[in-house]
C-alpha cells in the first residue's frame, strides 16, 4: 500500500512541478481577438510555408478571411525564398554536402497599426 501512495505522490508532485512551470503540450494555442479573423497576403499563396501558415492559423481557430477589407489583421509575407549553397565536392567535381537556407520575412497589421514590424 505505501508503494503505491509513494508512486502516486511522485506522479502528482511531477505534474505540479510541470504546470508550475509553463510547460504545455504542443497544439492549440488561444489567438488574441485581433488576429482571429486574419487575412494572408504573400506574393506565392500555394509556397509550402504559406499553407502550413494558414493550416496552423486555422487549427488555433482563426477564420481566414478571403477579402483583405473584411480582414481584423493582415499577415503579409514579404519574403518566402528558399536558397542553395555547395559546402563540399568529391574527388570527381560532384556536390557532396549543400547548405540549404530558407529565408521568411513578415509582417502583421491591424487597424492601420503595424504590430509586428517585417
Amino acid at each position: 500500500m505505501s508503494a503505491w501512495r509513494a508512486t502516486r505522490t511522485v506522479g502528482v508532485l511531477a505534474a505540479a512541478l510541470l504546470a508550475g512551470c509553463g510547460f504545455h503540450l504542443q497544439g492549440r494555442t488561444p489567438l488574441p481577438a485581433v488576429v482571429r479573423q486574419p487575412f494572408v497576403e504573400a506574393p506565392d499563396r500555394q509556397s509550402d510555408f504559406v499553407q502550413y501558415l494558414r493550416h496552423a492559423l486555422l487549427s488555433n481557430g482563426a477564420q481566414l478571411t478571403p477579402e483583405r477589407d473584411q480582414a481584423s489583421a493582415v499577415v503579409s509575407i514579404l519574403r518566402d525564398n528558399v536558397s542553395r549553397r555547395v559546402l563540399s565536392v568529391s574527388a570527381t567535381n560532384q556536390p557532396n554536402q549543400y547548405e540549404v537556407t530558407y529565408t521568411v520575412g513578415f509582417s502583421v497589421s491591424a487597424a492601420g497599426k503595424e504590430l509586428l514590424p517585417p
